[in-house]
């Protein structure tokens, strides 16, 4: 049995909408959750979440084989370093359905943890949610070496943008 590429940790509405996206895109995803379905993380009462979505760091693969060898060995240091996390922590407002709200989130980069918040919206059309997030990740301001390289100039920043659909199932109460 291969590891998965992406390991995610909580099954609540960002971690399965993580999940869903990253296999989307051809990945192979672990959700792990003590929980059994359904499971509804956010406290309604307080926007509390937990979960936690694990990126393997020596997965990124752009193209150009010399550049991500540096990327992984002398940038992200993957052999001492070898995940990268991001934790949502809580709803900081409820926007409701088709309204933007913001989530604090807890990331783990290069063994340094750092807080952040990601503007997600939902959006329903009968049974399908659609789940939205974009966010940046300030590499250089977070303490990573700039990549670049002489005339070889790399962003200083990494956006990331997830959009995924799930399908409402419903049940009847017991």
């Amino acid at each position: 049995m291969t590891a998965p590429d992406v390991v995610v940790v909580g099954g609540g509405p960002v971690g399965l909408a993580a999940a869903i996206a990253a296999r989307q895109r051809g990945l192979d995803v672990l959700v792990a959750d003590r929980a059994r379905p359904p499971i509804d993380k956010p406290d309604p009462a307080t926007g509390k979440m937990d979960g936690m979505i694990t990126v393997d760091a020596a997965s990124g693969d752009s193209g150009h084989s010399i550049r991500d060898d540096r990327m992984k060995s002398s940038i992200l240091e993957t052999d001492k370093f070898p995940e990268i996390s991001f934790a949502p922590r809580q709803v900081v407002s409820h926007g409701g359905i088709e309204k933007e709200f913001p989530v604090k989130v807890q990331g783990l980069l290069h063994g340094v943890q750092h807080d952040l918040t990601v503007n997600a919206t939902v959006s329903r059309d009968g049974n399908n949610v659609t789940i939205h997030c974009d966010f940046v990740i300030p590499c250089v301001a977070w303490g990573l070496e700039d990549p670049s390289i002489m005339m070889f100039k790399v962003a200083k920043e990494v956006a990331i943008d997830v959009t995924t659909v799930a399908r409402l199932r419903w049940q009847p109460a017991e």
